[in-house]
């Protein structure tokens, strides 16, 4: 699978909004030059699906399994599609954004939507207060008035 044709498979995952897909693009655009395993946590998640072992979260023991679309485990892209991509996310693979985000990771409010984040520092941050939204989500389920949805 080519490196576009693989982004492109993966953009879907990484954002609900259409109109993410263009920065999201951007963000991983670089770690697949710069770092051999891309779109790890898409991956993760998908390989934990594929086992029936996903919790709504990533463990440990997602992050250690050896099933092949692990991107931890597996250097390089996965060996399929772990979605569909659209006509909007193969535009984002091919012409991204200008952008200076780095990394990104989903709001725990069940919106679809993403922070951004320039640094290493401000994605723990973003990465805390999701892990921490979701545990609250996951503790008081009825003081929000809909159910926790897990990714």
């Amino acid at each position: 699978m080519g490196t576009m044709t693989g982004l492109a498979y993966a953009l879907p995952r990484l954002a609900v909004y259409l109109l993410l897909a263009v920065i999201v693009a951007l963000i991983a655009l670089p770690f697949l030059w710069m770092i051999s395993s891309a779109f790890k946590d898409p991956t993760t998640i998908y390989a934990a699906m594929l086992d029936e072992r996903y919790r709504g979260t990533i463990y440990r023991s997602d992050l250690a399994s050896d099933n092949a679309y692990n991107t931890y485990q597996h250097t390089g892209l996965p060996p399929g599609p772990i979605a569909n991509p659209g006509a909007a996310s193969l535009k984002a693979a091919l012409a991204p954004a200008s952008t200076e985000y780095l990394y990104f990771v989903a709001k725990a409010d069940g919106s679809g939507r993403h922070n951004f984040s320039k640094t290493m520092e401000e994605h723990n941050r973003a990465v805390g207060a999701y892990r921490k939204a979701q545990k609250k989500a996951v503790a008081e389920p009825e003081k929000t008035g809909k159910p926790h949805r897990r990714a």
